[in-house]
């Protein structure tokens, strides 16, 4: 019993898909070099780049404001910590904790924040795409509301930092977005 439950939600329930997958690589004539050189096809299907504080750097880029201009200088305190933020996940240093109904969850033990978690926070995904993103992540900054929280979206790869004191502190910062990541409201909002 436990083996077919398995088998459908595993396979069965997304047969059609996989069908329809195979019968575009047989259509393209690329079903038959997929087979013929698994490995070599491999770099096509799969990312195997290792996420680290530079790659998530590289990968969303400020859309910052006018150089010489103040929004400009506090758009780039705000990045500073987020640089300080990554590198401090990519050392293991960085822990966060779930709340629910304003207390904490679980056995008080905190989450050890990771790479790959805040990549999957970002973009919904648990790897970098083989053939990279259909569109540029970025990050932009909400000098208009300034008291509102940090938003993600996963759909068009956008994170949007308010522009206040509080995240133009390391500690501070790191603060707020493991919050956000932990727990916010939902998929659309972080």
């Amino acid at each position: 019993m436990v083996e077919q439950v398995c088998m459908h939600i595993g396979f069965l329930r997304s047969k059609a898909q996989l069908d329809q997958y195979v019968d575009g690589l047989q259509a393209m004539g690329f079903l038959n070099l997929v087979r013929r050189y698994p490995k070599l096809m491999r770099v096509l299907f799969q990312n195997e780049q290792t996420l680290t504080a530079n790659s998530l750097v590289d990968i969303y880029k400020p859309r910052f404001s006018e150089v010489g201009s103040n929004k400009r200088q506090l758009e780039e305190e705000i990045i500073l910590c987020w640089n300080e933020f990554l590198m401090d996940v990519e050392g293991a240093h960085v822990y966060g904790e779930i709340m629910k109904d304003g207390e904490i969850e679980g056995e008080g033990e905190p989450y050890l924040i990771t790479l790959d978690l805040i990549f999957s926070f970002l973009t919904g995904g648990s790897t970098i795409p083989a053939q990279g993103f259909s569109f540029e992540p970025h990050i932009t900054f909400n000098h208009d509301r300034p008291n509102d929280k940090l938003t993600v979206s996963t759909c068009f790869l956008s994170l949007t930092l308010p522009v206040n004191q509080v995240l133009m502190t390391p500690k501070t910062f790191e603060g707020e977005f493991v919050f956000a990541m932990l727990n916010g409201p939902g998929f659309h909002r972080g």
